[in-house]
C-alpha cells in the first residue's frame, strides 16, 4: 500500500534552484513522484539577515514508514550539500515532511502533521498548488482553505511555474 506524502523544500544559499532540483531527483528513489509545485522566492523567517529562499513542494507516494521518509530526507540533505548551521539560519537545502497520509503522530524529531505548517504561507502556497483538496488530518480542512486562513501575509514571488518541466524523467 502506498501513502501520499507531502514534502516542503527550501534553499537560500548558492544556486538555490540547483539544490532543489538535485533534492527532487534524489527523492524519486523514495517513491513515485506525483507532483511538483511551482518555484517561489520568499523572505527569510526567524533570522531576517539572510538571503531570500526559493521554496517548493512535492507529493511522493511511498511504501516507507514515516520515520524512514524523514531519514531519507535527512540523508538527501547531506548528499546534496547541507551543512550544519543555526536553526532558521541560511541553508543549502531543507526538506520537511509536512503530511504523511492522514497520520497524526509524534516521534523524536518528527511530528505529523508538521507542527508549524498552518502558520507558514511559504509552505502552504506550494502545497495548495499541488494538493489543494488534500485534508489536514488534525483540522479536517483542505490545504487551500488553510492557505486562505493563514495568518502569514509575507510575500511570495512566483519564479517558475514549471521549473522541472525540462527534466526528461518528469
Amino acid at each position: 500500500m502506498t501513502i501520499p506524502v507531502l514534502l516542503a523544500l527550501g534553499s537560500n544559499l548558492g544556486n538555490r534552484e540547483d539544490y532543489l532540483r538535485r533534492a527532487v531527483k534524489e527523492l524519486r528513489a523514495a517513491g513515485a513522484l506525483m507532483a511538483i509545485a511551482p518555484l517561489y522566492r520568499t523572505p527569510p523567517m526567524g533570522i531576517l539577515e539572510q538571503p531570500p529562499f526559493y521554496n517548493t513542494a512535492i507529493r511522493l507516494d511511498v511504501q516507507l514508514a514515516a520515520r524512514e521518509v524523514l531519514q531519507c530526507c535527512k540523508d538527501i540533505e547531506a548528499r546534496v550539500g547541507r551543512r550544519p548551521g543555526k536553526r532558521w539560519g541560511p541553508r543549502e537545502i531543507d526538506i520537511d515532511v509536512i503530511l504523511y497520509g492522514q497520520q497524526i503522530a509524534a516521534f523524536e524529531k518528527l511530528h505529523l502533521p508538521h507542527r508549524e505548517f498552518r502558520k507558514r504561507r511559504f509552505v502552504l502556497q506550494p502545497l495548495a498548488d499541488i494538493a489543494g483538496a488534500f485534508r489536514d488530518p488534525q483540522t479536517g480542512k483542505a490545504l487551500e482553505t488553510l492557505l486562505q486562513e493563514c495568518p502569514d501575509r509575507s510575500s511570495l514571488e512566483l519564479i517558475k511555474q514549471n521549473w522541472f518541466a525540462d527534466d526528461p524523467q518528469f
